[in-house]
């Protein structure tokens, strides 16, 4: 028998399962949930086929207005986002779900934002540099009812952009995205949150109105007052705050020369591109660094995505202030709601191969079809040409290659054409030339 190395632990894994209650119990019944955890979802290969689709139509339309994709890290430091967003937001609060805490302590992603911003700074993306456009995608985690919940989102970020143009271009690209995956029924809600001074302003005004409102309140609403989180009113949904909102002052009358000019810009800009949108003069971020123009999209009503300027948020980091802007979409959301999806691109060819050198041949022709963008299936596994065509004619594929052990040592292969019956022995060398003639290409 071989002796066990000193340098390798053996554990016995059933008696370390034991220990656990739930593994004790599984062990016991034999069996336990295939289900993924509560607040995450798996993707079977028709609903990839649709991701994909929908990730590679974002891509594409990225790609053509400038925009260069980036990825971060799903594990990032904690302060990225007290910082960032703010200690005192319910973001960092109440969602943010910690994986390790203490002095080095480490968070799964809420968001896309800090994190890109983080990605500039330490790259060194902005030197020598007047303006970054960035994309990115993945899953982003955050806490819901004591669970983790799991999300796909789509950012976009332009960096060294200070007027409405920047905004208006997130805007568009969104726009042509959801159009491009044959979405309608959506639109864009826009509001300016204005810079600190204009939002100071506001805030005091808000304040005068709803303390000569108090009695009027929710309970909820009224320690929102007391507790001087007066934007916390104007989300809140209960009919009677609601009715307040009627009379209430408007953070347009509390605009700088700036701010004003940038939303008025914003609501030009829109018209004369002819993307839907309705001004709503109540939407607010909590996040910190959130600052002038601010918009929301929504898809047959619910809402799909984010997104603002945050011209401080540079700053913030401890990098010289810049201008920037982003949104993001909710790729889980959108897919839930899309009505009419392209048909993904099929194997134009299958290919069926006899015996054990015909195998071998067979990597050698999938690869001289892929190079030449020829989608082809095929099944190792199988050996009977019956077993073979049956997969072929499941998959409505056409056109079969066949080589066997005799074409293998010829270097030919049959090409077969299943409705006509044509058939026609091919040398490898004119393969392509011939299959791009009889496919069409």
């Amino acid at each position: 028998m071989t002796k066990k190395p000193k340098h390798i632990k053996f554990v016995d894994i059933k008696k370390k399962l034991v220990k656990d209650d739930v593994s004790q119990s599984v062990l016991k019944n034999n069996k336990f949930s295939y289900l993924p955890h509560e607040g995450s979802s798996d993707l079977t290969p028709g609903e990839f086929k649709t991701f994909w689709y929908f990730w590679e139509t974002i891509t594409n339309i990225a790609n053509f207005y400038g925009f260069d994709r980036i990825a971060f890290p799903i594990i990032e430091k904690p302060e990225i986002y007290l910082y960032g967003l703010g200690k005192e937001t319910d973001l960092v609060n109440k969602e943010m779900q910690y994986i390790k805490t203490g002095k080095n302590g480490l968070v799964l992603r809420p968001k896309g934002t800090a994190s890109a911003i983080r990605l500039v700074l330490n790259t060194g993306l902005l030197k020598n540099k007047d303006i970054v456009k960035l994309f990115y995608s993945g899953p982003f985690f955050r806490k819901e009812k004591g669970n983790i919940r799991e999300f796909n989102q789509t950012g976009f970020e332009i960096i060294g952009v200070k007027n409405a143009i920047c905004d208006v271009e997130l805007i568009n690209t969104i726009d042509k995205i959801l159009q491009e995956l044959n979405l309608d029924n959506f639109y864009f809600e826009i509001n300016s949150q204005g810079c600190k001074n204009c939002l100071k302003d506001y805030l005091k005004q808000l304040e005068k109105y709803f303390k000569s409102k108090k009695a009027m309140l929710c309970p909820s609403c009224k320690k929102h007052l007391e507790n001087k989180n007066i934007l916390q009113i104007l989300q809140c949904t209960k009919e009677k705050c609601q009715a307040l909102l009627i009379d209430a002052p408007h953070i347009q009358d509390s605009l700088c020369q700036d701010c004003k000019k940038n939303y008025t810009d914003l609501v030009k800009y829109l018209k004369s591109l002819n993307i839907p949108f309705k001004e709503s003069p109540f939407i607010f971020r909590d996040i910190k660094y959130y600052t002038s123009n601010i918009f929301n999209v929504y898809l047959h009503d619910e809402l799909i995505g984010q997104g603002g300027r945050y011209d401080n948020l540079l700053e913030v980091f401890g990098a010289n202030k810049r201008p920037a802007s982003g949104i993001a979409i909710n790729s889980e959301k959108i897919l839930s709601l899309m009505n009419v999806v392209k048909e993904i691109k099929k194997p134009s060819l299958f290919l069926i191969q006899l015996g054990d050198s015909a195998k071998e041949k067979s990597f050698e022709i999938l690869e001289t079809l892929r190079k030449n963008d020829l989608l082809t299936a095929t099944s190792l596994s199988k050996g009977s040409i019956k077993e073979q065509m049956k997969i072929a004619k499941d998959l409505n594929i056409e056109h079969v290659l066949i080589i066997g052990q005799e074409e293998a040592n010829r270097e030919e292969i049959i090409f077969h054409e299943l409705t006509s019956g044509l058939q026609e022995t091919i040398p490898f060398k004119k393969l392509i030339n011939i299959l791009n003639k009889r496919l069409k290409k």
